[in-house]
This record gives structure tokens, C-alpha cells and sequence, in this order.
């Protein structure tokens, strides 16, 4: 696991400063603004709530180690927002084992976590300071201490749920999603955790003071939390700059071939979805519930009419580790066809199948994380310097945040 996570770290960290100090994706302008004026004023304050504030607490944190602790000076802030979201990139990798070891042995689990650890979606979303990679974290630590609360009904584990909970609404508007979700598991023996969910549950407040402080200091700090809530559910039903894709559109298809796809290769998805179809055909229940899971997070980013450009990958990340354990439940099946997971037919099997499986999606990771660095507006500019005459007409389309500059005439 130790291995895992530093090959993890090295996908997700390496080439964090691609095309700085020039901003890429357009939700990092607002959040380099908004912790500009933060570090500038010494607030922790936002004041301004369009997205809930985890990401840039974190940003701010890695911010003051690079001063104070590492002594560097004339710290581009866009960067410590990018390895924040590098380092819990990386960090996901341990709630997604524990949570893949509560269904699976643990040589299952760890070839089941390679799926993740060379996901180019992961890492991808690893690379923006967003705040996807720490809601995808904070969300599976949430149904792991969920799932325990259900299955020991000690009042740690109900504690550590409600506490995680409430992090995730203060991470991203959707942990409303996560909350829901993770109830799920609570179904699987409702009667006998109900006092400890019950006991648990003011833990959930604490949690959302992690993510919203402010609100209980100020109360005018409600107002702004809620019109950023409504802004964003506006956003979400207007398009991004006029621009609607609706679901009926692409037959609700737009991120499965374009985001979980790509994002697992093509084997790994169907094996997950081979998965899918045992647990529901063994009546699994807490496998069910994560299907359940996959399929609200997966429909409630397709039924919105704002696809996100150019990563149009990120609004659906949280699926892919659900769907790295639906995985782990196909692989497992599909090596008892060949007798006991322990058997040797069954090992040379598992490597065929690593070799099949693995490959493809690990080569796919070194060949992204070895062009990362070079950002392409910076590579077209000296195109046009090196091989354009001078006067040369150049028509520009497109948002300007990903277009090149254009060399003087």
C-alpha cells in the first residue's frame, strides 16, 4: 500500500506548475483571487461563498508551510492550491483501500487500487486547484466509518461518519449528495444503529464548522453561503457562457464517453459494470448501495445542463472510486470461474488479467504525466513565431483562457 500511495503521489504531484503563472482552468482565477485577498487582509475569512471554503482553508495552509516552514519566498499562490489538490489526490488512495478491504481480500483490493492509482481522470483533477479531490477523499472516508458504524455499531465509527458529513458540505455543495448516500448504509441495520446514529449526529455540526466557521460567528455569513449555494443551482440549470447540453441530448451518454471511459479505459469500465450485475444478482446489499451511490452522483452531473470545458471530467471523479470497488467485485468473480482465489490457476489467471487490464491504463498514465508540463498555448505561441511571415492573419476562436497569445504583427 506504501508503494501504491508514493506512485500515486508522483502521478498527482509531478508537473503541478504546468503553465504557471498563467491561470488554465477559469474556476482557479476566482480561487486565486478570493485567497489572494485572504493572505493579503490575514483572514480566514472569504467572504464570499460561491463554493464552500475547504479548498481555500487547505490552499492557505499549504500557503504558510511553504513560508514559514520551507522558507520560500515569492510563493505563486495558484501552486499551493495545486498541491494541496496533489497531496489528497494522493491521500485517497488509503480510505479507498480500507473501504475496498471491507469487501475484498487484500490482493483483490490492491489490484483493484492500481485502477486508481493510474486513472488519468484522477489524475488529471489531480492538477487544478479544485476542489474535487478533496470531496472525493472526505466523501470516502465518510462511507467507510459508515459502513463500520453499521457493521460494529461502535459510537466512534457513527461519530467519525456524522463529523466527516458535515466536512463534505463544507468541501462541495454536492456532500448533500454524500450525506444521502452514506444514509444508505445506515438501512442495512437501521434498528440496531439508530441511538448511536442519533448520539452521533451533532457531530455533523461540528464537521460543518470545520467547513463554514464563520457561520457561527457571523450571522450575516448565512445570507452569503446561501446566495452562493443558489448561484451555483442557477449555474448549474443556465449552461456554462450560454452554452446547454442537455442530457436527452447525447442520450445521457456526455461523461460516460467522455469522462468514466477515458478516465478507466474500456476494460476496467466493463469489468465494473460485470460487477454491478453479480452484486445485484447476489442480492449484495452494500454493494447495492453503492451502485445506488455511482448512479445518483453519475445522473445528477448528466441531468444538469452545465458540461463544464475543457475538463470535462471532474464532475464526475467521485464515481470512479465507487466504480474501482465495483470492479474488485467483478475481477473477484471472474477469477472464482477459474476455482479458489488462492488456487494457482487462478493466480496465473490474475496475472493475465493484470497484464490485460493494467497495462493499457498504467502506459496511459506515464504518457500523461510525461506531456503534462508542456502547456500547449505556450507551444503553440512559439509555433507561430518560428514558421508564420510577418503579417500573417490569425483568427482566434474560443474562451480566451485557453487560447494562445498572439505573437505581435
Amino acid at each position: 500500500l506504501f508503494f501504491l500511495v508514493l506512485l500515486a503521489g508522483y502521478f498527482r504531484i509531478t508537473g503541478y506548475d504546468f503553465g504557471l503563472p498563467a491561470f488554465f482552468h477559469p474556476d482557479e482565477v476566482k480561487k486565486f483571487y478570493t485567497l489572494s485577498a485572504m493572505v493579503k487582509e490575514g483572514t480566514l475569512d472569504p467572504k464570499i461563498y460561491l463554493h464552500p471554503p475547504m479548498l481555500l482553508y487547505l490552499s492557505y495552509l499549504v500557503h504558510l508551510f511553504r513560508e514559514i516552514v520551507l522558507g520560500e519566498g515569492n510563493i505563486i499562490l495558484l501552486s499551493s492550491g495545486r498541491i494541496m489538490s496533489g497531496i489528497f489526490g494522493t491521500l485517497t488512495i488509503i480510505p479507498l483501500y480500507k473501504l475496498l478491504r471491507l469487501f475484498f481480500a487484500r490482493i483483490v483490493s490492491l489490484f483493484s487500487l492500481l485502477i486508481y492509482v493510474f486513472s488519468p481522470i484522477a489524475i488529471d483533477c489531480a492538477h487544478y486547484m479544485k476542489e474535487d479531490t478533496i470531496f472525493v477523499f472526505i466523501s470516502l472516508l465518510s462511507f467507510y466509518f459508515a459502513i463500520k458504524a453499521v457493521q460494529t455499531n461502535r459510537q466512534k465509527y457513527h461519530n467519525l461518519t456524522f463529523f466527516f458529513l458535515g466536512i463534505t458540505l463544507g468541501t462541495k455543495y454536492t456532500g448533500l449528495l454524500t450525506i444521502f448516500c452514506a444514509g444508505l448504509f445506515y438501512l442495512l441495520n437501521l434498528k440496531k444503529v439508530l441511538v448511536g446514529a442519533l448520539k452521533g449526529a451533532p457531530l455533523f455540526f461540528v464537521g460543518l464548522l470545520v467547513g463554514f466557521p464563520f457561520l457561527f460567528t457571523d450571522i450575516s455569513a448565512f445570507g452569503r453561503v446561501f446566495s452562493g449555494f443558489m448561484s451555483e443551482l442557477t449555474h448549474s440549470k443556465t449552461g456554462h457562457h450560454g452554452l446547454v447540453l442537455r442530457a436527452s441530448d447525447t442520450f445521457y451518454s456526455y461523461y460516460l464517453t467522455n469522462s468514466l471511459i477515458p478516465g478507466m479505459e474500456m476494460i476496467p469500465f466493463l469489468i465494473s459494470i460485470f460487477g454491478a450485475g453479480m452484486a445485484l444478482g447476489h442480492r449484495y446489499l452494500k454493494l447495492i448501495y453503492i451502485i445506488i451511490a455511482v448512479t445518483v452522483f453519475y445522473f445528477v452531473s448528466e441531468l444538469s445542463p452545465s458540461k463544464p470545458f475543457p475538463q470535462v471530467d471532474r464532475y464526475v471523479l467521485h464515481c470512479v472510486p465507487l466504480l474501482v470497488i465495483l470492479f474488485g467485485y467483478g475481477v473477484r468473480n471472474i477469477v472464482l470461474l477459474f476455482g479458489r482465489v488462492d488456487s494457482g490457476r487462478a493466480k496465473i489467471f490474475g496475472i493475465s488479467v493484470l497484464n490485460l487490464v493494467i497495462a493499457p491504463i498504467a502506459i496511459r498514465a506515464f504518457n500523461l504525466i510525461s506531456i503534462i508540463q508542456n502547456d500547449t498555448r505556450t507551444e503553440a505561441y512559439e509555433w507561430m513565431v518560428n514558421n508564420m511571415p510577418a503579417k500573417t492573419k490569425v483568427v482566434s476562436v474560443g474562451f480566451g483562457l485557453y487560447l494562445p497569445s498572439l505573437p505581435p504583427s
